[in-house]
């Protein structure tokens, strides 16, 4: 091997053994200046709190991890500086602590507050015991049995004066004024009585009892009122409005008033 050879064989070799102590230097004193971070999560002051998620982040590094069943949690290799470290674990309210990381051991205590649970302000309102007739109501215009249905939110809503008022515009019927009695008329064509073509008029039943023909509908209080169901000739008329003596082929008006 010549001397020049040689030489730079030298040179290369302490060349590299200076790099790699540079290297084991530099990594020795990052080692050095790290941080680990040990935390417990208690509460009540003392109670462990096991399998609570913690989260530390800062200096461009977010870590977490869950406490074990003595509430323990330990991070490590951690740069120095500020952080800062959320917890949450169910049926506690979260906690954010906000900490400096010192080079080496580092330890922290984290107390959790019971969760409360704070509801809206609930409003109960309850009506007495309806009737069965209106139970009956109910549950025929849940079917939508009827072909029409007033509801008595809705004559709260409207605040009629006569409850004629009510049947107004409802397809199918039309209100008419004879004489001063207000009934309902039925727009599918009119009937013959002894050879005469006369208006087919719905007939009225209060609280499950047929009125006289040609009642006057204004006749109920709107605020006695709980519901009115209208059907538009018998083929609508539920099993229990079929035997009733009346000429249901123009149709019914069921007027059922509240209970008082």
């Amino acid at each position: 091997m010549t001397l020049r050879l040689l030489a730079l064989t030298l040179v290369t070799t302490i060349a590299m053994a200076t790099a790699a102590q540079a290297q084991a230097s530099a990594q020795a004193s990052a080692e050095s200046s790290r941080a680990a971070l040990r935390m417990r999560v208690l509460a009540d002051s003392q109670r462990p709190v096991p399998a609570a998620e913690v989260r530390v982040a800062g200096q461009g590094r977010s870590v977490s991890s869950r406490t074990d069943d003595n509430g323990a949690v330990r991070f490590e290799g951690m740069p120095s500086g500020l952080f800062k470290a959320t917890v949450r674990r169910i049926g506690f309210a979260p906690a954010t602590v906000e900490l400096r990381l010192g080079v080496g051991e580092n330890s922290l205590t984290v107390h959790l507050d019971q969760a409360r649970a704070y509801l809206d302000e609930v409003r109960v309102v309850a009506d007495e015991s309806l009737a069965a007739r209106l139970d009956e109501f109910e549950m025929r215009r849940l079917r939508g049995d009827a072909s029409s249905t007033i509801t008595r939110d809705e004559i709260a809503h409207r605040r009629p004066i006569a409850l004629s008022q009510m049947l107004r515009g409802k397809a199918g019927i039309r209100i008419a004024d004879s004489l001063g009695y207000i009934l309902a008329v039925s727009t599918r064509g009119a009937k013959y009585v002894r050879g005469n073509l006369v208006d087919c008029v719905l007939r009225v039943m209060l609280d499950g009892i047929v009125l006289p023909a040609l009642f006057n509908i204004d006749g109920v209080v709107p605020s006695d009122v709980y519901g009115v169901e209208i059907f538009y000739g018998a083929a609508r008329l539920p099993v229990q409005f079929s035997g009733l003596r009346t000429d249901n082929w123009c149709g019914v008006i069921a007027i059922w008033t509240r209970d008082r």
